[in-house]
């Protein structure tokens, strides 16, 4: 952190952009592979996904048609999830998703295949992110700057873990990210960036914030409009232009976003109710207004350069090098201040703020390689430079050794469950001395004042040491496989019949559970819509339907003496039993076809 004012420099030779674009490709060479490791995590669904992988592949269903589920050429305009119109989300997650779906059949595409391609598109969706993040470094300083913030973005433990989800975090932040990068590009904040077009450039930021608005929902909006309000309110220079821009960047994103909701709303009249109760957010548990502070430890192994981040722009410089530097300080600080307000909170909500924190990193290091290439090396950041990489290297030993000695630990009662596969101890001393290797050439460019390079040597290191990580996270043995295979025997068995579930209360409360649309992942891997049944009447009535045509019929009911009672006293057969997402015990029972009960 520079501690004084620095002499204006010279504006850098900036590269063609052939060579703008091999610089793009080093970060996504070094940040790809911890993503692609997790790949093949493809019957296990994170916090999110499963809902998002519901509604698409039963949009998909109904669009070409499936057992069960009747053709509905349109079904894409309103997905749906259990047959309920899925009106609290916008539909773009989904489009895209069909889109990447868009040569598969369900006779012949598997739920693993859907969600292994749901997967790359949330990966092309980082790519875009980390695109944005690099055109916001060009934009506010050079490539090198780019560079810089690329590589921590994509290499933040946050980001990886969030980055082959295929959920609505993801995809929002990408667009989100690109509407930045357009609205800075047309505010031209540095004296030295002269190219775009302003008024092109805010449309396409109105094109970027509508996509994240039909992606998650309209707080987009804030997510890209309260920075920009910020980072105007410190502009002088062509304010009154840029207030222009961002009214004409909003009408765009409002005009092609409202559409589809006056669609929603003329098709479901009870859509603006739904709406309201969706962002209203009401939970059963609130988290204190400090609680995101736990983000700064997300960040890692960038979390020392993120405080130094937030404290840079006031240790000396002035004039338009400040108003650079507050750029990402009042994204980050706007953001992080709007998300601790409401008192509903989780780790994936502040996705929208890494962005501005890789800035926030970018912008010391890059000081402190323009400040060394000047002969003036930054002494006040030598203290954070040294922890910085004492931290890496204690890492690289104690990250592997702790891969290796995962068994030992549950054995002497360290550690509960695993938290990745174990890796033989054969790999551990190789990953350590690479480890090392990277972290004292790290070191070493930071201390010749060559902060460029350092950077890529520890994005290098995160890739290298998350990689394995995340590779043996996915390959650990959950109880979703175990519910993935339960949902395709029970939907092989009832082949195409009608199949329901029973919601009717038991006489205990406390067996109660949660209705079926809640458990997503049987939803997702029977490939089925299950409509409930709340009541004995509507059960009665569905048993008549089925006598009358001859049919058989399958109910799901929870496994409790009042369901028992109930399906045995209408003549079901029961036929097998199963788990459910939370672990209750369900049977599934069968009406006017014998079929022999599973052992």
């Amino acid at each position: 952190m520079p501690t004084e004012s620095s002499p204006p420099e010279p504006a850098l030779a900036q590269p063609d952009r052939p060579a703008r674009w091999w610089l793009f490709l080093i970060v996504l060479l070094i940040c790809l592979p911890p993503m692609i490791a997790e790949l093949g995590m493809a019957r296990v669904l994170h916090v999110m996904e499963d809902i998002s992988l519901v509604s698409s592949q039963e949009t998909w269903m109904r669009m070409h048609g499936a057992p069960g589920v009747p053709a509905e050429p349109h079904a894409w305009l309103m997905p749906t999830w259990n047959g309920n119109p899925r009106v609290t989300k916008p539909p773009m997650l989904v489009w895209v998703n069909l889109l990447a779906w868009a040569d598969l059949t369900p006779g012949t595409a598997t739920p693993e295949l859907l969600t292994w391609r749901a997967r790359v598109v949330a990966i092309a969706m980082t790519c875009l992110m980390l695109a944005g993040v690099f055109w916001i470094g060009v934009t506010l300083g050079d490539d090198e700057l780019g560079l810089m913030a690329s590589l921590i973005a994509g290499t933040m433990w946050f980001v990886q873990r969030q980055a082959t989800t295929a959920a609505y975090d993801i995809h929002m932040i990408a667009w989100a990210t690109l509407a930045m990068a357009a609205a800075l590009a047309a505010m031209r904040p540095s004296s030295s960036n002269r190219r775009a077009n302003p008024y092109l450039m805010w449309a396409l930021s109105g094109v970027f914030v509508a996509l994240a608005w039909l992606t998650k929902n309209p707080l987009a909006i804030v997510f890209v409009a309260l920075p920009l309000v910020g980072i105007i309110a410190v502009t002088p220079e062509n304010r009154r232009r840029h207030i222009l821009g961002l009214l004409l960047c909003l009408a765009i994103a409002a005009l092609l976003a409202l559409p589809w909701h006056i669609y929603a709303v003329l098709s479901l009249p009870n859509s603006m109710r739904k709406w309201f109760t969706e962002y209203r957010a009401d939970r059963n548990e609130s988290q204190p207004p400090w609680y995101y502070l736990g983000f700064f430890g997300l960040a890692l192994p960038w979390t020392l350069w993120l405080v130094a981040g937030v404290i840079h722009p006031f240790c000396g410089e002035r004039g338009e090098a400040r108003r650079l530097r507050l750029v990402p300080w009042l994204w980050f600080v706007l953001l992080f201040v709007f998300f601790s307000i409401p008192a509903a909170k989780q780790q994936r909500y502040i996705i929208p703020i890494v962005p501005a924190a890789a800035l926030l990193c970018a912008c010391v290091l890059w000081d402190h390689a323009r400040a060394a290439r000047s002969g003036r090396p930054d002494a006040g950041g030598k203290a954070w430079m040294t922890a910085h990489w004492i931290g890496v290297a204690f890492a690289s030993i104690a990250i592997p050794v702790a891969l290796a000695a995962q068994d030992w630990m549950i054995a002497h009662h360290h550690i509960d469950e695993p938290f990745s596969i174990t890796i033989p101890v054969i790999f551990c001393v190789p990953l350590c001395v690479a480890g090392l290797a990277l972290a004292l050439w790290g070191w070493s460019c930071h201390r010749a004042g060559n902060a460029v390079a350092a950077v890529v040597a520890g994005a290098a290191w995160m890739s290298l040491i998350s990689t394995p990580f995340w590779y043996g996270y996915a390959r650990l043995d959950r109880v979703q496989i175990v519910l993935a295979d339960d949902a395709e025997r029970v939907a092989a068995q009832v082949n195409g019949a009608p199949l329901y579930y029973l919601d009717t209360p038991p006489e205990n409360p406390k067996l109660a559970s949660p209705d079926i649309m809640k458990h997503k992942d049987f939803l997702f891997y029977s490939r089925r819509i299950v409509p409930q049944i709340e009541s004995v009447q509507a059960l009665e009535s569905l048993i008549a339907t089925a006598k009358s045509t001859g049919d058989p019929l399958y109910v799901i009911a929870d496994l409790n003496p009042t369901h028992e009672a109930v399906m045995a006293r209408h003549g079901f057969t029961a036929q097998t039993q199963f788990h459910s997402a939370t672990r209750t015990e369900r049977r599934l029972w069968c009406l006017g076809r014998q079929a022999t009960p599973d052992p």
